[in-house]
């Protein structure tokens, strides 16, 4: 008869009352290692094929491998006495358990199903944690680009005040032209105001230029009466256009030094 590969394992089986704790205590002696890249994944189905073999006992080999991580997550003395298998395995691990065990009612066992219900609500109140912290944290980022936002805002603004006061400084060693320099800024608006009007004047002038040209082509084929009120309008409103530019031209006259000046001003 040929020699048993895994005999701790197969009188762990053969037993009276087969304990998986047994079963799961001997595959970790005699097939050492976690299953990765190690041969231990090897051994687990040799034993499922030798307990089928030998003893008739069928066991899949990944059973097999979870009686063993139980057995080596809950070594001796973690293992809580009167408290099923299935119980532990499905809390994971020892530190697990004493929490399922501690949320229970007095007096009531804890069983794989209460277990695993509790587990979930566990996980439950853990993911509403984690949703809550992270809302939390998105807040703080939300507020924080609010703050820097409005710290630029400010950094822009002192910029800009700083520009203004060194402008300022500036000009305190200057001598301005009596009378030039606008004493408002709107003055600034007014000559811009009256080189736009200078320049409506002189559209009109010559608009009206070229009325007077097409009169003179077209007056001999109107009647008498209508030439005597053209031309008393036309006097009217060539004697208007005629102040309007002279006014214009005498706005635009006395902005030109204070726009000099202002160039001037900016150039240096």
């Amino acid at each position: 008869m040929n020699e048993i590969r895994y005999p701790k394992t197969m009188a762990a089986m053969q037993a009276e009352e087969a304990s998986q704790w047994a079963i799961g205590d001997a595959l970790i002696e005699e097939c050492s290692g976690d299953g990765y890249c190690d041969g231990s994944t090897e051994k687990l189905k040799e034993v499922a094929a030798d307990a089928f073999n030998l003893i008739g006992r069928e066991y899949a080999w990944t059973t097999l491998r979870e009686l063993k991580n139980i057995a080596r997550r809950f070594p001796p003395g973690t293992r809580v006495p009167g408290l099923g298998w299935t119980a532990h395995n499905a809390a994971s691990n020892p530190e697990m358990l004493t929490q399922l065990i501690a949320s229970m009612p007095p007096g009531e066992k804890l069983t794989e199903r209460k277990a695993r219900a509790l587990m979930q609500q566990m996980r439950a109140k853990a993911d509403e944690q984690i949703d809550a912290e992270i809302e939390a944290v998105n807040t703080q980022s939300e507020q924080t680009k609010r703050g820097t936002r409005s710290s630029k805002a400010r950094q822009v603004a002192e910029i800009k005040a700083a520009a203004i006061q060194e402008y300022l400084e500036e000009q305190k060693g200057r001598t301005p032209t009596p009378n030039l320099v606008p004493e408002h800024p709107e003055a600034v608006s007014a000559m811009l105001a009256a080189g736009t009007l200078m320049q409506s004047a002189r559209t009109a002038m010559g608009a009206a230029r070229k009325a007077q040209q097409v009169w003179q082509e077209h007056s001999k084929s109107l009647p008498p009466n209508a030439i005597a009120e053209f031309v008393a309008e036309a006097r009217r409103v060539y004697s208007a256009w005629h102040d309007f530019v002279i006014a214009a031209d005498r706005m635009a006259d006395s902005a030109r030094p204070t726009r000099r000046v202002l160039r001037g001003t900016r150039a240096a």
